[in-house]
């Protein structure tokens, strides 16, 4: 990417305050040499990075990545033969390893949520046994532990034991010399590695010793007594003893860091690149930033785009006015123009900077709605770059960007042009800006010029893929308002400044004099534009203002739906609770009915009773389910013998083949099977059911029809156990419709299910008596019965 570009968009303040928000010496390394991608795979994992880490500090959750120590040097000197790294450097190694470990636990169960975070920390190696290793003999200070071995652990325990010896003898000398007046705190101090005691230069021949040391007047020595060399002999061994053990610990630490050099230093990469993720979503947070889409197409989308460096340094109380731009999609060249300080270079600087944050893997300040493509070029010409040095005018050092533009842009460009043409005459330097910008539009480069060349805002007007734009003035306050006005070129304002400034009226008449009548009716059309188009702005707001009230009225409809429905839905769930409630209670009412019956022997007055009690029961049955049943949208008294309808306790097609008596109850067949059910559970088909009826016996279902009883059944097919069940129902139905003789089908074979079938009939209440048919019965394969 074009350095000069990066400078005059001032990209490294944005730099600088990424780099604020790192946590370590490497985070803020890499912030300041943050550029610009091209690859755009590389940019959109980049920006999803630093999505993901700002959704979790969002959500308050305390990302592990505090502890990261630079420690490439001492990873360095381990490379070295025969190095040996200090206490503290393994200190530093262990705190990286720390901060490994701690990250993949973080990351655990939050895997599929932060899956590109996720993919980061896997990579990361702990080495488990290393840094429990440095945790077991470095302390928190940075000191070698002493229990780091057991040597070292005895040493430091007789060193101790030495040392207080030593300052027992020292301490009773020095009370007999003072006459038992007691020992000043500090007298007792340490020369070359010794413990001596001071004494006047007139006393050296009170205490026989060494001496280490005189003050600097000569008039005070430092003696080590001779009752203490030995001992002070013995505490020197020690301590050279015990520097050798720390020395061997350290050296088999630094061994076992060696051997883990490559994995150590691949972590150290991923931390530092997991630093600048973390500062780069706090910089998005402090921007209130977000990412944008990108596109292949070239588009540019801007929405409520912002200057970052206005949001965050500049002096604007917040009121940083946001700006729609679009390029590259209907046109690839913008012209801007309008007065001076009106935000036209802002409006440069904030499209070439948000560009080449986005490509850095940087959120930035605009809508989330935003998008951009990926430049492999962006030149920026901004700004007054008159050349001292090279002896180069402002107008030469803006014709020599433009050369290098137009020797190097493409469609995969970015060209922004600062008054374009400037320096020059206005003329020749209009003429020279729109011959430049004809090469720029026909390559379709993305180009954004700003002007005060009328002759500009004509040619833009007049070519296909060349729009003009301008920043809003306000004539009434002679004031810039920073709306972006796109399809509208602006006017200077340089008369009505002027007045307003001061300036001598007649001045400024006869300056309105010179401009001649084209002119000034060329600014009047331009005004009129600009305040059409703030009319059409306010409609625009009120209409979106209504399409925002109608869509929250469509969801508040939506969500009262939503609770009807589950209502309802509560409602029948409630209803067919009922309804099975009062079936099971039916059911019980028959099994005690057919209970009496067999207990009684049948007689007719129990069945006369049965009969009354199962009428009144089904009464009652009908009644409940009415009031628990959601009521058919039909009157069930229109069904005739014929009409099809949908039994729907069944979930079946039926054929209605009589009304019973007149309460609102069917006989429906349904399939083989005839059974009686009410109106409520009945629903018309629209075309008549007409299914032949299979041949055998047909069995009813459901409320029992003494009126629809049959005298015959065909158990063949069953097994014994189901056979003997449905007999059972077969026997109770007939022996309530008060029928005298029954035909059982069993079938020949083996004679199994006949011998099953007469064992039954044996012991079963109303059973008279039963035999085998006759030859034109259907012989040994049907049993006759007889009841009572």
């Amino acid at each position: 990417m074009d350095q000069h570009t990066l400078g005059v968009l001032e990209f490294d303040k944005i730099r600088q305050l990424v780099a604020e928000k790192a946590l370590s010496p490497l985070g803020r390394e890499s912030a300041a040499e943050l550029a610009p991608l091209t690859d755009r795979g590389e940019i959109l994992v980049a920006l999803t990075q630093v999505s993901e880490l700002k959704e979790l500090l969002q959500k308050g959750e305390d990302f592990p990545l505090q502890g990261i120590k630079d420690v490439r040097s001492g990873l360095a000197r381990c490379r070295r033969q025969g190095a040996v790294l200090e206490p503290v450097e393994l200190l530093d190694i262990g705190g990286v390893l720390k901060v490994c470990h701690r990250l993949k636990a973080f990351m655990e169960d939050r895997r599929e949520e932060y899956s590109h975070l996720e993919a980061m920390i896997r990579e990361l190696n702990p080495l488990e046994v290393l840094r429990k290793k440095i945790d077991e003999k470095i302390d928190a200070k940075g000191n070698v532990k002493d229990g780091a071995s057991k040597k070292l652990e005895r040493i430091r325990r007789e060193n101790e034991i030495s040392r207080d010896r030593i300052l027992a003898k020292l301490r009773s000398l020095l009370l007999h010399m003072s006459g038992g007046k007691g020992v000043r705190e500090g007298v007792i101090t340490i020369r070359e590695g010794r413990y001596v005691i001071p004494l006047r230069g007139d006393q050296r021949n009170r205490v026989p010793g060494i001496i280490h040391d005189r003050s600097a007047s000569g008039t005070t020595i430092f003696v080590e007594p001779a009752s203490v060399i030995e001992l002070g002999n013995r505490l020197r061994e020690l301590e050279l003893e015990e520097r050798r053990e720390i020395l061997r610990i350290l050296r088999s630490l630094t061994r076992l860091v060696s051997e883990n050099l490559e994995d150590l230093s691949a972590d150290l990469t991923i931390l530092q690149k997991l630093d600048l993720i973390y500062a780069k979503a706090q910089f998005s947070r402090a921007l209130n930033a977000a990412q944008p889409k990108l596109n292949d197409q070239g588009i540019v989308k801007l929405r409520r785009a912002c200057h970052p460096l206005l949001m965050l340094l500049g002096n604007n109380n917040g009121e940083v006015v946001p700006l729609d731009v679009e390029l590259g999609d209907r046109f690839h060249t913008l012209v801007i123009t309008g007065p001076n300080t009106g935000g036209k270079t802002v409006t440069l600087k904030t499209l070439g900077l948000l560009s080449v944050m986005a490509q850095a893997g940087l959120h930035i300040s605009a809508h989330g709605d935003s998008e951009l493509p990926v430049f492999q070029k962006i030149y920026a010409d901004i700004g007054d770059e008159q050349s001292i040095e090279q002896s180069l005018s402002t107008f030469s050092s803006h014709l020599k960007q433009i050369v290098k533009v137009l020797e190097n842009a493409d469609s995969a460009t970015l060209v922004l042009l600062d008054e374009i043409g400037v320096g020059t005459d206005p003329d020749e330097g209009a003429a020279l800006a729109m011959a430049a910008l004809e090469v720029l539009a026909s390559r379709c480069v993305r180009t954004v010029a700003t002007t005060h060349y009328g002759a500009l805002k004509v040619f833009a007007h007049d070519h296909p893929g060349i729009e003009n734009a301008s920043l809003e003035f306000d004539r009434q306050t002679l004031r810039p308002t920073y709306r972006f006005r796109l399809g509208i070129p602006g006017s200077s304002y340089a008369l009505e400044i002027a007045d307003r400034l001061g300036m001598s009226p007649s001045i400024v008449k006869k300056a309105t004099d010179l401009l001649g009548e084209e002119r000034l009716k060329t600014a009047q059309l331009i005004e009129d534009l600009n305040r059409q188009l703030g009319l059409y702005e306010r409609k625009s707001v009120e209409l979106q203002e209504r399409e925002r009230n109608l869509t929250q009225l469509t969801e508040e409809y939506r969500q009262k739906l939503s609770v009807v429905r589950e209502e309802e839905k509560s409602i029948k769930q409630e209803a067919y609770r009922d309804a099975q409630a009062v079936l099971a209670q039916a059911n019980a009412s028959v099994e005690r009915v057919v209970a009496q019956i067999r207990k009684a022997q049948a007689s007719k007055e129990v069945i006369k009773d049965a009969h009354r009690v199962l009428d009144a029961e089904s009464d009652r049955i009908e009644k409940k389910l009415e009031a628990v049943t959601p009521q058919p949208r039909f009157r069930s008294g229109s069904l005739r013998a014929g009409d099809g309808v949908w039994v729907q306790s069944l979930k079946s097609e039926g054929e209605v083949v009589a009304r019973v008596g007149k309460r609102r109850r069917y006989k429906v067949r349904v399939g083989n099977l005839t059974v009686e059910v009410p109106g409520t559970d009945l629903k018309p088909l629209s075309t008549p059911v007409k299914e032949k009826r299979k041949s055998g016996i047909s069995i009813e279902t459901g409320q029992v029809s003494t009126d629809g009883a049959t005298d015959q059944i065909d158990l063949r097919g069953l097994l014994a156990d189901e056979a003997i069940a449905e007999l059972e129902r077969f026997l109770d139905r007939a022996i309530l419709a008060s029928l005298n003789t029954l035909w059982i089908i069993h079938g020949k074979g083996t004679g199994t299910l006949r011998r099953r079938v007469g064992d039954f009939l044996k012991g079963f209440p109303g059973v008279k008596s039963y035999r085998l048919g006759a030859w034109n019965e259907g012989g040994d394969g049907v049993t006759v019965v007889e009841l009572e």
